[in-house]
């Protein structure tokens, strides 16, 4: 097992591009027949994180995704990370009156896989796209791990 230690502040985008600098080839994430190594996740978290800026995502702010687990899923999570925002990730099997109750009592600045005509006026994400230019964000520390939901509230911050 590899346990790694960090000073507080440290981001979780600083982090990986150590572990891509110290071996890009290495596989970083698989899920079914894909594999991301180290270098490709690293580029494809930033490239998601500047999508997510140039739509309004901040250092505080919340990002809710309804991916269903796939690298999409991971991705997104550590997009709203690089970024500082909080991510928010609720069950993609929600009946849409659910998610957008939760959606409504989130407040997120940006809602990642869900159909747009559900995230109201908020910013949407139907998916994650495959291919993701490089753009500009500035990296933050999130003020919180997860927001995280029950029967259709927010728990509260973690």
């Amino acid at each position: 097992m590899y346990v790694r230690y960090v000073e507080q502040g440290t981001t979780f985008l600083s982090v990986l591009r150590q572990l891509a600098a110290a071996d890009p080839e290495r596989p970083a994430l698989t899920y079914g027949d894909e594999t991301l190594t180290r270098a490709e996740f690293v580029q494809r978290v930033e490239g998601l994180a500047a999508l997510f800026a140039s739509h309004g995502v901040t250092e505080g702010s919340t990002v809710t995704i309804g991916r269903p687990n796939s690298i999409g899923f991971v991705l997104s999570m550590f997009a709203a990370w690089a970024v500082g925002a909080v991510p928010n990730p609720i069950s993609s099997r929600l009946p849409a009156l659910e998610r957008a109750a939760i959606v409504d009592l989130a407040e997120p600045a940006l809602v990642v896989g869900v159909p747009p005509a559900e995230s109201g006026s908020r910013p949407a994400l139907e998916a994650v796209p495959a291919h993701l230019p490089a753009g500009e964000f500035t990296p933050g520390v999130s003020p919180d791990w997860k927001l995280m939901t029950r029967a259709g509230a927010p728990a509260g911050r973690s």
